[in-house]
């Protein structure tokens, strides 16, 4: 009679051991497939410190009516669709979305000595792009933010505050 007890305390140990088993996968069958697809393939944390404002005073700098950021890049080109530029100052700001092929306005490319491309293009991987951003009144700072392939997620960017005037 012993023997009998003891028998079932570990069969129904054995059980219980196998129902939770059984819970446990069919929790993961669902849930695995709901993070999968409710998760972004790209993140912040891919671009994260990757898009760059240069501050070098003849590529980043404030003239009159006239702001030149100068952008670089670090590895981000596969997980961007474009950069937002944000130029603030005088209590106001003002935003430009810069996509690859695409003209933006009161925005070019920075030639020296004038006369850069209005279709816009975005910093290539390891590389640097000069943009000529035409503003009205004073600037307080320049902020860039890259945007991601989603196109419409705006990641945390750089943060310029000291600018030196245009040569």
């Amino acid at each position: 009679m012993k023997n009998k007890k003891s028998q079932s305390q570990i069969i129904s140990t054995v059980l219980l051991i196998l129902i939770v088993i059984g819970a446990v996968a069919i929790i993961i069958a669902f849930v695995i497939p709901f993070v999968k697809k409710n998760t972004p393939e790209t993140s912040c944390l891919d671009v994260a410190g990757k898009i760059n404002i240069e501050n070098r005073p003849k590529y980043t700098c404030v003239g009159s009516g006239l702001v030149n950021v100068q952008v670089s890049n670090k590895g981000a080109s596969e997980f961007i669709s474009g950069i937002q530029i944000e130029i603030s100052g005088g209590g106001s700001s003002s935003s430009y979305k810069i996509e690859d092929g695409k003209e933006t306005a009161d925005v070019n490319m920075y030639k020296v000595g004038g006369g850069g491309s209005t279709t816009l293009e975005l910093p290539g991987d390891l590389s640097s792009v000069t943009y000529e951003i035409t503003t009205g009144g004073s600037v307080d700072y320049i902020a860039v933010y890259p945007i991601l392939s989603d196109r419409e997620t705006v990641c945390d960017g750089d943060k310029v505050a000291e600018l030196s005037p245009c040569p």
